[in-house]
């Protein structure tokens, strides 16, 4: 995924970071393991994603800007 503004970029990271809260609560609690399973794959393709990113002007995003 080509991430093209600075504010698609935020967008998943709120999104990536969304996730990770909810896989701190599921894990908590009795869930089915095709729920968790879907939030750990989403977590990952975001992560990925945000790792393969650009910003607009071709630079890559740092390590320490994705978290």
């Amino acid at each position: 995924m080509r991430i093209r503004t600075e504010g698609e970029y935020e967008y998943l990271k709120g999104k990536r970071d969304g996730i990770k809260l909810a896989l701190d609560i599921i894990t908590r609690r009795d869930a089915h393991p095709q729920s968790i399973r879907w939030l750990v794959t989403e977590r990952d393709n975001l992560t990925q994603s945000l790792n393969l990113s650009k910003r607009a002007d071709g630079r890559p995003y740092t390590e320490g800007e994705i978290e």
